[in-house]
């Protein structure tokens, strides 16, 4: 259960042995670990990265779309007090 406090700039992904660092805080031996990760574990780990990006990409255009549609309508409203 310890990847659950994992963090994504605990995992070196993009080098010829990709590994999980884990800090020496977060060991019993207060010494870093480095855990080699299989194919699997990448793989894995880069989906959960791409859904999380898209996530908050969502939510930001999400924000970004609501913002549109305010704005959109207190010009037209502006519009039609003018005509």
């Amino acid at each position: 259960m310890e990847v659950l406090s994992a963090r994504w700039d605990m995992f070196e992904l993009g080098v010829d042995l990709p590994k999980w660092v884990k800090p020496s805080s977060h060991t019993k031996q207060m010494r870093i670990h480095y855990i080699p990760l299989s194919d699997a574990a990448i793989e894995l780990i880069g989906d959960l990265r791409e859904r999380r990006r898209s996530k908050v990409l969502r939510e930001m255009l999400g924000d970004a779309v609501e913002l549109f549609h305010l704005s959109h309508k207190l010009i037209r409203r502006n519009c039609e007090k003018l005509a």
